[in-house]
């Protein structure tokens, strides 16, 4: 019988080949005899097209959650009880507002955004901590900066968390916020972000990007805000509103656990929308 060949793009891939003129032939010689391209965004999904030709299929599926990546801890009730674990130790008072992010600590992530952003939070009068989970070259410089603007007793650094623990992460944060931007320099954007629909899938509401797939994964005023990253007024605005209203948080964060929810295994998803 024979093969049917698939791709499937997740956005940081489609820009190496525009640099390379080799790569970009070649890329474009096999997204044109392959039977489909399977695609994580609609931003992907019109990247490629806008900067290739080719008449092969073109399909968009959404990366989805899945809750076994986190264990016992991808039950949502198990998640809770880590809530004050995890609080207590990073000496996190109950009563503070938790701002967490995931993810390699590179410079497109745009955790410096809201490193940045805290003294203006703090000086609203807001009890606030940014959790950091992860590792990357920028672990050092993001340390100083928080020294810098004076929160480094605001700002906590787990490093690297394994899946399991990950959840009572989201569980103990009140909202998620990751202001990625499209790195020119390093050739890298975020295809779609799926920290976002992980944090929806706890019930916390996002503050991220109008950028790349962001917008496929939030989705504006309903799953959380949107900002251009390149604006503070912007983003310390959705700090700030998302920060001070706890309604305005479980309402956000309860659409960000329908969507999440809202989807089947890939093999479903991949039937349904490719035809035999």
């Amino acid at each position: 019988l024979p093969v049917r060949c698939y791709t499937y793009l997740h956005g940081d891939d489609l820009l190496c080949p525009l640099r390379n003129p080799l790569l970009r032939s070649l890329f474009s010689w096999t997204i044109n005899r392959i039977q489909g391209i399977v695609c994580n965004s609609s931003f992907t999904r019109d990247y490629l097209k806008d900067h290739f030709q080719f008449d092969t299929p073109t399909y968009v599926i959404n990366p989805t959650v899945r809750p076994e990546k986190f264990g016992n801890q991808g039950n949502l009730d198990c998640a809770d009880h880590s809530r004050k674990q995890v609080r207590q130790a990073h000496n996190i008072p109950e009563t503070a507002v938790v701002i967490l992010s995931v993810g390699r600590l590179i410079r497109r992530k745009g955790f410096d955004r809201i490193i940045l952003n805290l003294p203006f939070l703090l000086d609203e009068g807001l009890d606030v901590h940014y959790l950091i989970c992860g590792r990357g070259p920028m672990e050092s410089e993001l340390k100083s900066l928080a020294s810098r603007v004076g929160v480094e007793e605001r700002v906590h650094f787990a490093g690297y968390v394994p899946n399991e623990a990950l959840a009572g992460y989201y569980a103990a944060c009140d909202l998620f916020a990751m202001l990625t931007f499209f790195d020119t320099k390093a050739a890298s954007i975020e295809g779609f972000g799926i920290v976002y629909r992980e944090a929806g899938y706890f019930g916390k509401p996002v503050i991220a990007s109008r950028v790349g797939g962001v917008t496929d994964a939030v989705h504006h005023r309903e799953s959380g805000i949107l900002v251009n990253p390149n604006s503070p007024d912007e983003i310390v605005k959705a700090l700030c509103q998302l920060c001070q209203d706890q309604q305005l948080r479980e309402r956000l964060g309860r659409k960000g656990r329908e969507l999440a929810n809202d989807k089947t295994l890939h093999r479903s998803l991949y039937l349904s929308q490719i035809s035999a």
